[in-house]
């Protein structure tokens, strides 16, 4: 006989044998045709008290029926509003707390965007770390913010690097570009950039710069620009200062560009830092400038100072006769020049 079963009618006997033999437990059945049997409900399906023969189906959307908080096996209920009423439950991935009939809590709470609850029963959700967040309520994992991206507004979405600062490598925030590299000219770079030869950046900086003329930079990654040397000059990006050529000086921190030396003046040789002036009796050799040398004046002339451009012709009644003279002579009594350029003086 079945323990628990009274003698009653047959009818009342058969329907106490088949209570005997259902199933107890909530989130479980036993169909006529597997008796004595226990079966856990299928997914989907749910049952809240026991001794019943089927499962019924689950209405709430979207949700996951919650397992058994004693047996943790057995779907018990649904809950679309995750609030619990029979029972105990232990609150699924993304949600916390757990749900008891009487106790003062008596709902599973959906994480906050920026943390997650990544297995059931989880007492407190946990912050996304790394570059990872989560943008909306009750999610079990994070999302990993995309290259050139880091989370921001508390882990709750991603932002895009600025100008003049990269996501580099696995990092989870935008890191400054250090002088002499540059985020490029878009958002969301993943790498700063070592500026080319002839250019230069700051620190922050979305794009290198030329050199300004006078300057140079002779590799990659350089902070700031170099001054030429006197005697040498450069021109706007330069990784190098070039040589004066002849005829032409640069001083010190006037590396724009190699004047030519002025007429009167001289550059004999390259990379000259001031141009050379021609003594008395000479004059440059070009009176425009850019001379590589002076020369004498020619007889019959003269150059009475330094940085003349020109010999001077003598006048009437002055004779020169050598070369390289620095001042005209005067024809003696009973002597004269007629003209100009005199080399010698004739007898009245």
């Amino acid at each position: 006989m079945l323990e628990g079963c009274a003698l009653v009618s047959p009818i009342a006997l058969a329907l106490l044998v088949l209570s005997c033999l259902l199933c107890s437990d909530a989130g479980k059945y036993t169909p006529v045709t597997a008796l004595p049997n226990c079966l856990e409900c299928p997914s989907g399906k749910f049952t809240r008290l026991g001794g019943l023969s089927r499962c019924d189906d689950c209405e709430c959307t979207g949700r996951q029926p919650l397992r058994s908080a004693v047996t943790g096996v057995g779907l018990v209920t649904c809950v679309p509003s995750l609030t619990v009423t029979a029972l105990a439950f232990v609150c699924i991935a993304g949600t916390t707390g757990r749900a008891a009939p009487n106790a003062s809590s008596s709902a599973c709470d959906l994480c906050v965007p920026g943390y997650f609850a990544s297995t059931v029963g989880m007492s407190d959700c946990a912050p996304c770390t790394e570059r990872n967040y989560t943008s909306t309520t009750g999610m079990s994992r994070c999302l990993q913010c995309r290259d050139g991206y880091v989370p921001r507004e508390g882990r709750t979405k991603c932002a895009a690097c600025e100008l003049g600062f990269a996501q580099i490598g696995n990092g989870s925030t935008c890191s400054q570009c250090s002088a002499g590299r540059a985020s490029g000219t878009s958002e969301a770079s993943t790498a700063c950039g070592q500026c080319a030869a002839g250019f230069w950046s700051d620190d922050g900086a979305a794009a290198c710069t030329r050199c300004s003329p006078g300057l140079y930079s002779p590799d990659r990654g350089y902070s700031r620009c170099l001054t030429c040397s006197a005697g040498y000059f450069s021109g706007s990006g330069a990784s190098g200062c070039t040589i004066c050529p002849n005829g032409t000086a640069s001083a010190a921190g006037q590396g724009t560009a190699c004047p030519a030396c002025a007429g009167g003046f001289y550059g004999p040789d390259l990379g000259m830092t001031q141009c050379l002036s021609c003594g008395p009796g000479y004059a440059s050799e070009k009176s425009t400038g850019g001379s590589l040398r002076c020369i004498g004046c020619d007889i019959g002339q003269f150059s009475s100072a330094a940085a003349n451009p020109t010999c001077n012709n003598t006048a009437a009644g002055y004779y020169n006769p050598e070369f390289r003279m620095t001042a005209p002579i005067a024809c003696a009594p009973g002597t004269f020049s007629a003209s100009i350029s005199s080399t010698s003086c004739s007898q009245w």
